[in-house]
Parts: C-alpha cells; sequence; structure tokens
C-alpha cells in the first residue's frame, strides 16, 4: 500500500516538474506538499496496526475447549465389569442339605412291611393260638406257621414263636382261654417283655 502511495507521489512531482518547464518557470521556485495537491500521505493511507481485525487475532486457547473437555461417553465405565448376574445369589451356592439317616430299627419287626401287615392282620390271636396247637414248643414249627399265616419276615416270626414257646412253658394253664384276662397278665409278666425286645414293638 505504501509502495503504491509513493509511486502516486513520485508520478505527480515528475508531471508538475514536466508542465512547469513547458511554460518556462523553474521548478526550483515551485515546492508542492502533499497537502496541498490533495494526494493523500503515507499517514493518511496506512492502516492502523491496531484495527486488525477481531478475527486475526483470536486466541488459540478459544478453539482448543472443545479438545480439553472430554465428551461424556469417554468417561463412562469400561465395559469389562461383571454384570450382576455373573455372581450367582447366595441360595445357588449353598450346599444342599444332606438328608438325615434313616433311624436304626429296634428290632425284627420294626420295619413298615411288617407292621402293615401286622395292622391288618384280622385275628392275631386266632393265629397264635393255632400255631401253638399245631407246633408245641418247637419254635421252628412256629416260626414256619406265622409266616404263613401273616406273611411277616422270617426274622419277624421268630419273636412271635418265641412268645408261643414262652406262653406254652409259663401260661400254658391260664391259657386256654387265650383271650382270658389271666392269660394276658401271665404273658405280660413272663412273656411280653422279650418279645417287645425281639421285635422293636409292642405286644399286640
Amino acid at each position: 500500500m505504501r509502495r503504491i502511495v509513493l509511486s502516486l507521489l513520485l508520478l505527480t512531482i515528475i508531471a508538475v516538474g514536466c508542465e512547469s518547464s513547458a511554460n518556462g518557470t523553474n521548478t526550483q521556485d515551485i515546492s508542492v506538499s502533499p497537502e496541498d495537491s490533495g494526494i493523500p500521505t503515507l499517514e493518511d493511507t496506512a492502516a492502523p496496526a491496531d484495527t486488525a481485525p477481531e478475527l486475526d487475532a483470536a486466541p488459540a486457547v478459544d478453539t482448543a475447549s472443545a479438545v480439553d473437555t472430554a465428551p461424556a461417553e469417554d468417561n463412562a465405565p469400561a465395559e469389562d465389569t461383571a454384570p450382576a448376574e455373573d455372581t450367582a445369589p447366595a441360595e445357588d451356592t449353598a450346599p444342599e442339605p444332606e438328608p438325615e439317616p434313616a433311624p436304626e430299627p429296634k428290632g425284627a419287626c420294626d420295619n413298615a412291611s411288617d407292621i402293615e401287615k401286622l395292622n391288618t392282620l384280622e385275628d392275631l390271636d386266632g393265629l397264635m393260638t393255632s400255631c401253638a396247637l399245631s407246633c408245641l414248643s418247637d419254635e421252628d414249627c412256629a416260626t414256619t406257621c406265622v409266616v404263613d399265616g401273616a406273611g411277616i419276615t422270617e426274622p419277624c416270626a421268630v419273636c412271635f414263636a418265641g412268645t408261643i414257646s414262652c406262653t406254652l412253658a409259663n401260661c400254658a394253664f391260664q391259657c386256654l382261654d387265650a383271650s382270658s384276662e389271666g392269660c394276658q397278665n401271665c404273658q405280660e409278666e413272663k412273656c411280653f417283655g422279650a418279645f417287645e425286645e425281639c421285635a422293636g414293638i409292642e405286644s399286640l
């Protein structure tokens, strides 16, 4: 810009000098000031440095704000964190309680099968009397008789055979009538204790 102004000023001075020499005028007497010529001076035409557009002086910090502030998704927790369902609930990991062991049988007749058959037998006293008359004091014979008549297991029938043998040995006279009170009292005193210890159940 300054070069253009200087060029215009020099051209103006040369033109004026040429015109003065043509008119016979001494160029030394003529002094043309920039103000008289109407040509703007360098000071008038030079753009002040302070009037630079704000866009040129924009600080670089303003444009870096987006970089400094990380987006929210950058701070999100990593996907490597195990989900809640990976941790098994307490009830899934707790060991199952062990089943309680079945109680030891108290005797030969202390089992579900023999107890059911004895409870459903219509006439146990009649069977005992029949086996006593058939086998007398032969316990093996009496055992087989009770097994066949009641359907119970042989170990359980051995206990009944022992009661038959005990009754014949200690209560024969009182038990001529097996249903009498005297027979029941004699058996309870002499024989039923041994029966309950053998069978594991109360006398029937």
